[in-house]
């Protein structure tokens, strides 16, 4: 750990972020509030930033701005109980933001680990990351999309799901490193889209499926240009998950309008996607095989 040090900000004594890092050997230094935060930040190197998301003084996303200002190569880290929906992810643009959620099993050392990633392998984004992020991106190349040849089948399920639920638009997306790329689509002419504008970045952090009635009344997407030129107004998406619990992408319905799902409805969705995850799977098995064959 020679060199490393993070600013762990927190109002919070025993359950924050300081706590846990201090206990795997990873040298911190620790703030109380926003305003000692960027004191910190501004007068002491870190190489990376671990925050709270709620604090008496302000919001971490001060500190997320304050570090794009002065700082914009130093990983972010939102390490909160705050759900994703109620976090301002527009305002991440530029900068690695991970969130992790203090309440999850062995969350102090999934912190650690991450922190070890984040200032090893650094790069620019503009979104949150799940937790298991580079196990995530592992798993999916493990899909050889090519050769599989899926296209006409998940044009097939795209088809079926918009016709089930009437929805004009359907997909199947896969959430890549730094794009969707969109395996199948019924009613819309979508090709890939970088990660950053996509509500499926957003799906990912979700245990099971996310439903947005209405983008221009969710600060996530009301700015989203793409969304908007596409004419999105509403959205459901439920998550492919594959045999080793990685969330691969999702399947989507898209509409035009405002639009509720009710809890039935999400549950077929989330058959429908589990369905979609399996034939994934079934064709990578098949194309193993057949190359062990020859």
């Amino acid at each position: 750990m020679s060199g490393m040090r993070v600013l762990c900000a927190d109002p919070g004594e025993s359950a924050g972020p300081a706590t846990a890092l201090d206990g795997i050997g990873i040298p911190t230094v620790a703030s109380g509030t926003v305003d000692d935060a960027k004191a910190q930040l501004t007068e002491t190197d870190v190489d990376c930033l671990v925050t709270e998301y709620e604090f008496p003084d302000g919001s971490g996303l001060e500190l997320v701005d304050h570090v794009r200002e002065t700082a914009p190569d130093t990983p972010c880290i939102v390490f909160t109980e705050t759900p994703p929906t109620e976090i301002d992810t527009s305002r991440f643009e530029g900068l690695i933001v991970e969130y992790m959620r203090k309440g999850m099993p062995d969350a102090g050392d999934r912190l650690g680990a991450t922190v070890q990633d984040l200032i090893q392998y650094s790069g620019q984004v503009g979104y949150l990351l799940p937790d298991n992020e580079r196990e995530r991106l592992e798993a999916l190349d493990r899909y050889d999309l090519d050769a599989m040849d899926v296209g006409e089948w998940a044009d097939r399920i795209s088809t079926l799901v918009a016709n089930h639920f009437d929805v004009p638009v359907a997909f199947v997306g896969l959430v890549e490193e730094n794009e969707e790329n969109f395996l199948g689509c019924h009613g819309g002419d979508f090709d890939t889209i970088d990660r950053q504008d996509t509500i499926c970045t957003h799906t990912v952090l979700e245990e099971e499926t996310m439903v947005v009635e209405d983008i221009t009344e969710d600060h996530r997407f009301k700015n989203n240009d793409t969304l908007l030129s596409l004419g999105i107004r509403s959205y459901a998406g439920a998550n492919m998950v594959d045999s080793t619990g990685h969330t691969l992408g999702s399947l989507c319905l898209v509409d035009y309008e405002p639009r509720e799902y009710t809890d039935e409805q999400l549950a077929d969705l989330r058959r429908f996607a589990d369905e979609a995850v399996e034939q994934l799977e079934l064709r990578r098995e098949i194309l193993a095989a057949r190359e062990e064959s020859q």
